[in-house]
């Protein structure tokens, strides 16, 4: 049985952000040994971090406040809200 080569530590994360995700990765790997996948598994949790961190800062809204309940102006909303408020008050 032929052992692979280890790769780098860099080479583990790149052979990750390639499995893992669509970003180019512009990292020459060896032309006899192509990435190691499995050599690269400890680098999965990395690579989910950064793209989760990432796609987490550009979708996060810059300014967002959370809306008060005072904010809600939906007629149905109210509605709704109200006969829940009335079925749940116990009568005497």
């Amino acid at each position: 049985m032929r052992q692979s080569s280890p790769q780098s530590l860099l080479g583990d994360i790149a052979a990750a952000f390639m499995l893992l995700s669509r970003i180019p990765v512009f990292y020459q790997f060896d032309d006899k040994s192509p990435p190691n996948f499995t050599l690269a598994q400890w680098a999965f949790p990395v690579v989910g971090l950064v793209l989760g961190a990432g796609g987490g800062i550009v979708l996060m809204p810059r300014r967002a406040k959370a809306p008060k309940e005072t904010d809600i102006e939906c007629p149905k909303w109210q509605q709704m809200t109200s006969t829940i408020a009335e079925r749940s008050t116990p009568r005497s």
